[in-house]
């Protein structure tokens, strides 16, 4: 846990140094880079990444490409993704310099988006660790990447580099295919105000519908109706992923977005249109994601792309951003934060592990042990 305080407290003392002051970029770049760049073996979904990477290590090229399509459906992974793992396999050759190759992207990618707006983007990572650290940052890789190709998609079309921003957005769902959601919404952004309204309104009815219905209704239904896998998924996603749900987890959430989508709501209206355009489709995912409140990974999803844009919205110098806006955002972070330390999965992340520290004093990972843990946790849960 002093790993993560640490982390904390050099990303809010950074946050409030002047850009060109070089201790600021110190502070910043190499606690975040230490910490989350080189984690070891924690968070979520690691054992299914590094396995694959090491599998890729140990194929030449001509057999991979040869059955490339096979790795795909072995994995069940998008083949973007496979083809970055491969190459990362082969051209750096150890899971967790790759692992840390991306998440740079992700920070690169997070940066370049908030330059447009003049965002303090330090203070915005402070944000971003305290909702995302133990999930986004530590946990779902893919949607990290493809979050990161879709954020410089957003960056370069609101640039006015169409054609670049475009092929960006069209390639991000081929590394998570959730990122189709946020790129089709984005390109609706950019039409017209009616149209945006009309996409607004049915957010906001299918919300309210499949609410209604239920999730684990609604996958019985599509039971019968989709191939044998999605059915599948939908199943493990609805109950055996489920376990750790609860309603004061959902009440919070509901607080959490309240509050964001009345911040977003009021920019909007921005006379800056780039503060404008990401309100607006930050909106659009906010609905969706009420929709998908019974599904912990749905909402999560819509989750990472809501906070990591609102806080770079928030410290935005062009967003009307009223002072308690930011301070109950940051107070709602922390809440957050220190439930996550509690939870029934926390072990996944607590106590850290650092690749590098583990690596020179030649300790032994228990990543392993914990991963055996949660999956006996999931085999009682898809039991019961």
């Amino acid at each position: 846990m002093t790993a993560y305080l640490f982390l904390l407290s050099t990303t809010a003392w950074a946050s409030i140094l002047s850009p060109g002051n070089v201790v600021r970029k110190v502070l910043f770049f190499v606690p975040t880079l230490l910490i989350v760049g080189f984690k070891y073996e924690i968070g979520f979904d690691w054992h299914v990444y590094a396995r694959q990477f090491q599998h890729f290590s140990e194929i030449p090229p001509g057999e991979f490409f040869e059955n490339f399509f096979i790795y795909v459906g072995i994995y069940q992974h998008e083949p973007l993704y496979v083809l970055f793992s491969y190459m990362g396999a082969h051209i750096l050759g150890i899971y967790e310099v790759f692992y840390c190759a991306l998440f740079l992207l992700f920070v690169y990618s997070t940066a370049r988006l908030g330059k447009l707006i003049d965002t303090n983007t330090v203070a915005a990572f402070f944000v971003i660790h305290l909702f995302l650290l133990f999930t986004l940052e530590f946990s779902t890789l893919r949607q990290m990447v493809s979050l990161s190709i879709l954020n410089l998609g957003i960056s370069f079309t609101l640039e006015g580099r169409k054609i670049r921003g475009f092929a960006f957005l069209i390639l991000s769902p081929f590394f998570q295919g959730s990122s189709a959601i946020f790129a089709i919404i984005f390109l609706l952004v950019g039409s017209t105000r009616r149209l945006m309204r009309v996409l607004l309104a049915f957010a906001l009815i299918v919300a309210i519908a499949i609410n209604a219905i239920g999730f684990t209704a609604l996958a019985s239904l599509l039971s019968g109706i989709v191939p044998g896998f999605l059915a599948t998924k939908l199943t493990y996603y609805t109950e055996v992923r489920q376990f750790d749900f609860n309603m004061l987890e959902t009440l919070f959430a509901i607080s959490v977005y309240l509050v964001l989508g009345y911040f977003l709501f009021v920019n909007q209206k921005n006379q800056n249109s780039i503060v404008r355009d990401l309100s607006t489709f930050l909106l659009v995912l906010i609905a969706i994601a009420i929709a998908g409140f019974a599904i912990t990974t749905m909402r999560n999803r819509m989750l990472y792309e809501i906070i990591t844009v609102a806080a770079l919205l928030l410290f935005s110098p062009h967003t009307k951003n009223p002072i308690f806006i930011r301070t109950t955002v940051i107070i709602l972070g922390f809440i957050f934060f220190a439930a996550s330390l509690t939870k029934a999965t926390s072990f996944m992340y607590v106590p850290y592990q650092n690749y590098l520290w583990f690596q020179i004093w030649e300790l032994k990972s228990d990543g392993p042990d914990r991963q055996d843990r949660l999956n006996s946790i999931l085999r009682s849960r898809a039991a019961f």
